[in-house]
């Protein structure tokens, strides 16, 4: 990060950098595939990789198809477009962005700033930022409600979840959670926000209707990311220090299993089919993928780079994969 925070101590983001071989990325519109390691599984393939920018560690799809992989190190994001994933540029939308969300209009988004602690809203028109939303300190990730009315940001220096109206763009509550919240996602109805906390070991369950917690559940070390099914069966949680994923009964708030994956799991995915879980293993350069009906490994797919973040398609066929010091995204094919 640019500017120094109460992260920069005891960041996981740093640790994983510190370790990593920099490799250098071209200006072309394509660049080399990632080689992959002899075990890959049967079915699976990697094309070659579109260049990103510095420190991109996250991504996210627009509802036009158009794809975001967001540059926290240079505070932009690099978008493609839907048909031949031909750029459509670099631009400047928030300091140190982390995270993006998109109005159901396809009109605005929200990017947090995790240096600057606030919320970016950005005409996706012309990717001008019109206002800034002031939330807790260091917003990290952000959520947007079920019905399109409400957004949600995990402050991880404030250890808090801001509750922002869209109409009015105004912080309505801030709920406290554990030490330096990392990630936040929603149950498919909504009605619950999962936030996990990677100095403490927990997540906290979060009634949106209540804006409290209800309860809290012990997972492992260091969890970075959350992701719970479509189906509402099951949440998972990627725990970096612990090299495991937690699996959750969303019904219980129990920890039901246990799995071991890669090393320094960061920003996990659930295909939107709810048969696999995809978890990018930073430290190990792999992605495990989780069967859900199983609640285990039915693969790992090696890489040279260190991948940071994935994202299903709605396809379930193709898996985006952020390699942050490679500067790049790559696609995986997947039965």
């Amino acid at each position: 990060m640019k500017v120094a925070n109460s992260r920069s101590a005891f960041s996981p983001r740093t640790a994983t950098r510190r370790i990593a071989v920099v490799l250098s990325c071209t200006a072309a519109a394509a660049v080399a595939a990632p080689v992959a390691s002899a075990d890959m599984p049967l079915g699976y393939s990697i094309a070659a990789s579109l260049p990103a920018g510095a420190g991109v560690d996250a991504l996210a799809l627009q509802s036009n198809g158009a794809l975001w992989a967001m540059n926290e190190a240079t505070d932009t994001v690099s978008l493609y477009g839907s048909i031949a994933l031909n750029s459509l540029g670099n631009p400047p939308i928030a300091p140190n962005v982390e995270g993006v969300q998109f109005s159901k209009d396809g009109k605005t988004a929200w990017a947090v700033s995790s240096s600057r602690n606030y919320v970016s809203v950005v005409s996706l028109a012309t990717y001008a930022v019109s206002k800034k939303i002031i939330v807790g300190s260091e917003p990290v990730a952000i959520r947007t409600s079920v019905d399109g009315k409400t957004l949600y940001t995990a402050n991880s220096g404030a250890s808090s979840v801001s509750v922002i109206d869209i109409a009015s763009s105004k912080v309505t509550a801030t709920i406290a959670v554990g030490k330096m919240p990392y990630d936040i996602a929603l149950s498919p109805n909504g009605k619950t926000l999962y936030a996990v906390n990677y100095r403490d070991g927990t997540m906290s369950v979060i009634d949106t209707v209540k804006k409290a917690v209800t309860a809290t559940v012990a997972v492992g070390r260091g969890p970075y990311s959350v992701a719970p099914l479509a189906n509402g069966k099951a949440v998972y949680v990627a725990n970096e220090r612990s090299g495991t994923v937690s699996v959750i009964n969303p019904l219980k708030n129990t920890v039901t299993a246990t799995i071991t994956v890669g090393a320094a799991p960061q920003r996990i995915a659930a295909a939107p089919n709810s048969l696999r879980v995809y978890v990018p293993n930073s430290a190990g350069r792999s992605i495990s993928v989780i069967d859900t009906a199983l609640n285990q490994v039915s693969g790992t797919v090696g890489l040279d780079e260190q991948p940071a973040a994935v994202l299903v398609m709605p396809s379930n066929r193709t898996v985006w994969i952020a390699n942050r010091e490679a500067r790049s995204i790559v696609p995986l094919t997947v039965p």
